[in-house]
């Protein structure tokens, strides 16, 4: 019975140290705390085909399902397509794009700029 209240004694003991909090006020096993989740899917990620492309990160990135596979995932947008995506991000996403950028369609206007 002495054996069995000295390892009792022991694991609470163990048990006391390992929850205390370090000196820096961390605790001391820091891997375990959840980390914060991300509010977009990165391009590449599987998305939800039913929600809006609010879900997808970058300001031209959007949820575009493929009809033989079945699944959907978060696209970038062609520059077709990537300012009328921005454009409705800019009105309807809670996290809008700070500015859209048009696709140049003139290539002699194009010339010097980038893009």
């Amino acid at each position: 019975m002495k054996h069995f209240a000295f390892l009792f004694a022991v694991a609470g003991a163990f048990v006391l140290v390992a929850s205390a909090p370090s000196e820096e006020g961390e605790e001391a096993f820091p891997d375990i705390i959840e980390s914060p989740r991300k509010s977009c899917l990165e391009i590449g990620e599987v998305c939800d085909g039913n929600s809006n492309d609010c879900q997808c990160c970058r300001s031209n990135g959007f949820c575009s399902c493929s009809w033989i596979f079945n699944h959907c995932t978060c696209q970038v947008g062609d520059s077709s397509k990537s300012y009328g995506v921005c454009l409705w991000k800019q009105k309807n996403c809670p996290n809008k794009p700070s500015m859209c950028t048009k696709p140049c369609t003139n290539r002699r206007r194009c010339k010097n700029r980038s893009g």
